[in-house]
């Protein structure tokens, strides 16, 4: 069974460790403990990417045996976070820690933890302080305790994706490059993994191509979609049904074909409808790369404006068929694809920088709503980031519901107002 460090570390975090946490920072437990909970899968996730590597997991215990983090610091966790000389060397570590394993990203990873806990940058950066050594700590006696080298380190920072996931700030997921959150257990046999692999290479080209024209404005993809998963999956299973009980690999691997062929021919019919529906514009850009987007939308404007070389004080877009997951801040799959298109205009045009404005309808709370229009154009920024943008091109801001474009009163005129305006802020 794979370790759960999140979990373990959950276990420490008493109520008399809390109490003491929120006194030294000044701030309610409820946020004090929010903040934690975004800072240490942060840490885990910066990890698991340095110890993606022979290389990078031998760093890490070199870090572990240097810095002492056996986890004797579990004895007394109370006595370290409450203020003095033990929190400042503590703090002292963490802030190595953190710079060892974010670099240059560090601020997006503070921003990150500071937008969703809703705690200041500088206490979100005390809270990341005494997290390093706390997960360095967990790591530590682990380790110890199964005795693992660099190898074993790899597979247990390998096993975490899944449990940091609900936890992870949004968007930091991209920042620190971690490409996946869950592990993939090879538990099945050469001839079903085989079976397995050619299927999901056959389903990626409908995912490919149907993702990226819902992206531009293809609606009907979304129940699409599904459908053509729900047939290759439904081929998949009966022609392995087939091959068990009759000629074995042979029929597995012609399964494998009739629905690569299957899927091919779907795909050619989706691109074939999409293009009746949707006209698409090709963009060169300067960097030497290529974009596409339909015509009239964010997009198209954007490149045009920049294409046009005319500076305009704080012109402003509004970004269209940008979705987050209901009532979080984490972007759909199909715009996380029209961001990465974004990314790919910015390096184009690298004097430019720009400032993400989150913006709700009014349900709900206003200051709840401006904590999520602000983690919004946070994730966001974090997805550019996470692209290759330099941080410093870019700035987030949360309205809330304070400047709406349309009534509130009819959903429509909510889904209006529940946005993201880009404004440039040099070019």
């Amino acid at each position: 069974m794979s370790v759960n460090l999140m979990g373990l570390l959950q276990d420490q975090l008493s109520g008399g460790v809390m109490s003491k946490l929120s006194g030294f920072l000044g701030e309610s437990q409820d946020n004090t403990k929010k903040g934690m909970m975004a800072a240490l899968p942060s840490v885990i996730g910066g990890l698991m990417n340095k110890g993606a590597t022979q290389e990078g997991a031998e760093g890490i215990m070199s870090m572990i045996k240097d810095g002492g983090h056996d986890g004797s610091m579990f004895d007394n966790l109370e006595g370290l976070v409450g203020g003095g000389d033990a929190t400042d060397k503590m703090m002292s570590s963490g802030k190595g820690i953190m710079d060892n394993l974010f670099g240059d990203k560090l601020g997006s990873v503070v921003n990150s933890v500071s937008s969703t806990s809703g705690l200041a940058a500088d206490k979100a950066s005390s809270l990341l302080g005494m997290a390093g050594p706390m997960v360095l700590g967990m790591l530590g006696k682990q380790t110890a305790a199964k005795g693992l080298g660099a190898s074993g380190l790899m597979s247990m920072l390998g096993s975490q994706g899944g449990f940091i996931k609900k936890f992870l700030p949004s968007g930091l997921g991209s920042v620190l490059g971690l490409a996946s959150l869950g592990k993939v257990t090879e538990a099945v046999s050469g001839t079903v993994k085989n079976v397995g692999k050619t299927t999901a290479a056959a389903g990626g080209k409908v995912v490919d191509t149907a993702a990226s024209t819902a992206a531009a404005g293809g609606s009907f993809l979304r129940w699409l979609l599904p459908l053509l998963l729900v047939a290759a999956l439904i081929a998949a299973a009966l022609y392995f049904v087939r091959g068990c009980g009759g000629t074995g690999i042979n029929t597995i691997d012609n399964a494998a074909d009739k629905i690569g062929q299957t899927v091919d021919n779907a795909k050619d019919k989706v691109v074939e409808t999409t293009n009746n529906v949707i006209k698409k514009l090709s963009f060169k850009l300067p960097s030497g790369e290529s974009v596409e987007f339909a015509e009239g939308s964010f997009g198209d404007s954007f490149v045009k404006y920049l294409q046009g070389g005319k500076a305009e004080a704080n012109k402003r877009f509004t970004f269209d068929n940008l979705t987050f997951a209901v009532g979080s801040a984490n972007l759909t799959e199909e715009s996380a694809a029209i961001v990465g298109d974004i990314a790919k205009v910015m390096k184009g045009y690298p004097k430019v920088n720009i400032k993400l404005e989150g913006h709700t309808d009014n349900t709900g709370d206003a200051a709840k709503n401006k904590t999520l229009s602000l983690a919004r154009a946070t994730s966001v920024v974090n997805s550019l980031v996470g692209a290759g943008i330099d941080a410093k091109r870019l700035a987030a801001e949360g309205l809330g519901q304070d400047k709406p474009t349309a009534s509130n009163d009819t959903e429509e005129g909510k889904k209006q107002n529940r946005r993201i305006e880009v404004v440039v802020t040099a070019q």
